[in-house]
């Protein structure tokens, strides 16, 4: 038909759409911290290929070609991984149900109650499992090729070389463990700001101490004479409940997921621009705005004489009055929800309220026309009660069904819930994007950590004779403390320069997540530096204890 256009979307598209950004954000995760993982396992390995040196000069020497010797390292390792990949496939199976339970209630993401292992999932996890494996070895055997195997049983020749490089090796893979942990951690730190800054964002109401409940008139009201006097009833109980301050229906609630729009004329004014998309209607009762903590900032709110019989009023918020009469007074202004009023469709202004945040945290306020359920009641088949408590509003919630109950038996009551908890399910998208970032980050901590250990436990090993030597010349605990936390501080930083530049790229990824949040925020870069400093220092600490406790005598006693 002229006039009308369609278009036409997947369903996957309209389903999964919002959290496609979500998800690869959790693939990119895993595959940073799967990245990690196979750098620390390929350190390891590589340290003990170090290690073998005398063994694998052993076998060279019984007639063992380096091609054969590389097979054995390559299958010691398909060994490794088929273990960690079984007891890894092993231990998904629980955490996914775990998961599944614990976020599947409080997370918007479809279907996450219904994920599960499958076939497909195994296959990959299978390939994916000796494509790790393979890599992991790849240093071990570039390290063995590199060798001289014919130096045999004393490791003569280049093996002071190959030992060198194996060492430089270990020293690149724990820069690019740094890299990629730092990476993680600043996109989590960006993201935590993020939630920060909504949580403290100005709603334009009170939400602490604010119950609302879904309390629709039953359906054989017709009228709405009948309903108003039904939910008039309603609030006269509600509100005398111990512990009620105050109590108020309306039919769209802040973050509630429902919107209803209306065309507005105001008197005198030609406006095209906003009767096209229409200003947000809400239809409330007296109480409304002091039980959820909304500010007047001009005019009277409705009141029991605003009936079906008296003249018809609205209220609006500042941010409608600011469009229509800025720098006037709208007070006693007159507007209509028709596009060509008639003489009695007019309704006279009598109050402004604070502009708030209905639909995002993200976004600004919306123009809002207040009509009085008396005079209106369009959307009376959804509509909530709003109650402000003096303690805790969910100690008043058995109280308030019963006395529903006692007003009408066949009323009722769904959705209750604090409006507290409705502003943080409101930003449920941001925090699971944090919750996702936060567990990857603290698995690439961890990993780095395990690293940083191995690395500066083997590199003491190595260097015992050294350590030896120096104390036996005079150098103090403090200077071999010193000395092994310089050995594994030199690669941190160099990998912490690297993970701060490629940060300063993969967080304009996030910039569309972030809210008041810059995606280079020094805050937040520096926090991350200090922490994986910190945390590094902490790794190396304890083989420089040990490292101290070497008896130079003893050493040179063994030379």
């Amino acid at each position: 038909e002229k006039g009308w256009h369609a278009r036409l979307r997947p369903f996957t598209e309209q389903f999964t759409g919002p959290y496609r950004r979500a998800l690869l954000m959790l693939w990119g995760a895993v595959g940073l911290v799967l990245l990690i993982a196979c750098a620390n396992a390929a350190n390891l390995l590589l340290a003990r290929a170090s290690e073998r040196r005398r063994e694998f000069a052993i076998r060279a020497s019984l007639g063992a070609d380096r091609v054969r010797l590389a097979g054995q390292v390559i299958a010691e390792t398909l060994t490794l991984g088929l273990c960690a990949g079984v007891a890894g496939v092993t231990l998904s199976f629980g955490l996914i149900r775990l998961l599944a339970k614990l976020f599947a209630a409080k997370l918007p993401v479809p279907g996450l109650d219904a994920v599960s292992m499958n076939g497909m999932v195994l296959a990959a996890t299978a390939g994916l499992v000796l494509l790790t494996t393979l890599l992991c070895a790849i240093p071990a055997c570039s390290s063995l090729w590199r060798s001289d195997l014919t130096a045999g049983i004393q490791a003569a020749g280049r093996s002071v070389s190959s030992s060198r490089a194996a060492n430089r090796t270990r020293a690149v893979l724990l820069s690019f463990e740094v890299a990629l942990s730092l990476m993680l951690l600043v996109g989590a730190g960006l993201m935590l700001h993020t939630l920060d800054r909504l949580m403290r964002v100005h709603l334009g109401f009170e939400p602490e101490h604010v119950l609302v409940a879904g309390v629709s008139a039953p359906a054989q009201l017709e009228t709405k004479e009948a309903k108003a006097n039904h939910y008039l009833r309603l609030l006269d109980q509600t509100r005398s409940l111990p512990g009620v301050l105050n109590a108020g229906v309306s039919t769209v609630l802040p973050f509630g997921g429902l919107s209803i729009t209306s065309s507005l004329t105001a008197e005198g004014i030609k406006d095209t621009n906003w009767r096209s998309y229409g200003i947000y209607l809400r239809e409330i009762s007296p109480g409304y705005f002091p039980a959820l903590g909304v500010r007047l900032l001009r005019g009277r709110d409705f009141n029991e004489g605003d009936t079906a019989k008296s003249e018809s009023v609205v209220m609006i918020n500042d941010e409608l009055a600011r469009h229509y009469w800025p720098g006037q007074d709208p007070l006693g202004k007159r507007v209509s929800r028709s596009d060509e009023p008639k003489p009695g469709e007019w309704s006279t202004v009598v109050g402004v309220v604070e502009s708030i945040k209905h639909r995002s945290l993200r976004t600004g306020s919306d123009a809002e026309l207040y009509l009085p359920y008396t005079q209106s009641l369009i959307g009376a088949k959804y509509t909530y009660l709003v109650l402000r408590t003096q303690g805790d509003p969910l100690s008043a919630v058995s109280a308030l069904r019963k006395r529903i109950h006692d007003i009408d038996p066949g009323q009722p009551v769904t959705s209750v819930e604090t409006m507290r908890t409705m502003v943080v399910n409101s930003a449920a998208e941001v925090r699971f994007h944090t919750l996702l970032l936060e567990i990857f980050a603290g698995l690439a901590l961890g990993l780095a950590v395990a690293g940083i250990f191995a690395v500066v436990s083997y590199a003491v090993s190595r260097r015992t004779r050294e350590i030896g030597i120096r104390g036996a010349l005079g150098a103090t605990p403090t200077d071999v403390v010193r000395f092994v936390i310089g050995i594994a501080m030199r690669p941190v930083a160099l990998g912490a320069c690297v993970g701060m530049a490629g940060a300063l790229a993969a967080t304009r990824m996030l910039e569309s997540e972030l809210f008041e949040t810059a995606p280079a925020d020094p805050l937040v870069f520096a926090a991350v530096v200090v922490l994986l400093i910190t945390t590094a220092v902490a790794a190396a600490s304890r083989p420089a204890w040990r490292a101290t406790r070497i008896d130079p005598a003893e050493v040179l006693r063994a030379e």
